[in-house]
């Protein structure tokens, strides 16, 4: 049974299985014709797994289309400041929350986040100059689920490190602390 079409996955799996239905293609013939296995299209067609950007490029050219399954897989694996399911939580669930309770062993959370210590995390990958401020912008913008008029309860569980740390480099990490205590 085919999934719903809600989901952007399950969207571009409907969509490359009418495709393939007008043809007149099994997926057999469909996977011969885009060099890869019938089991990962019928994997793709049910909304099972996600397909990757040179496969949605490849269907483009088997089925003579300018964009069309590039622009689907846009709207299945990228979001303006990451991953799908974390766009849901930071604009449905964050906004909306009670209490709010992370640990990460690694960084200081998002939501306590000092807009240097952002851009020096977002910076430390292979992001260009302007997704850098973009992604910066909004985290920041995430804080308004702090400053609203009756803001979720929130429990921080953080290293000890962050609160014992001495270098210069760590010095990031202690102003976002500090900003959380006001």
């Amino acid at each position: 049974m085919a999934k719903e079409t809600h989901s952007p996955k399950s969207r571009f799996g409907a969509e490359l299985r009418r495709r393939r239905e007008e043809k007149g293609w099994t997926q057999r013939s469909l996977a011969a014709h885009l060099g890869y296995g019938h089991s990962l299209i019928g994997h793709i067609e049910r909304g099972t797994r996600n397909p990757q950007k040179v496969f949605a490029e490849r269907c483009d050219e088997v089925f003579g289309l300018d964009g069309y399954f590039v622009r689907l897989w846009r709207l299945t694996n990228e979001a303006p400041t990451g991953p799908l399911w974390y766009a849901k939580w930071k604009d449905e669930i964050e906004p909306e929350a009670e209490v709010l309770r992370t640990w990460d062993p690694l960084v200081i959370p998002g939501l306590l986040q000092t807009e240097a210590y952002a851009r020096a995390l977002i910076a430390g990958g292979e992001s260009a100059a302007h997704e850098i401020e973009d992604r910066v912008r909004a985290r920041m913008g995430r804080r308004g689920a702090l400053e609203r008029a009756k803001p979720p309860e929130l429990w921080v569980f953080l290293d000890e490190g962050y609160c014992t740390a001495r270098s210069a480099r760590h010095s990031s990490w202690s102003i976002s602390l500090i900003t959380c205590w006001r």
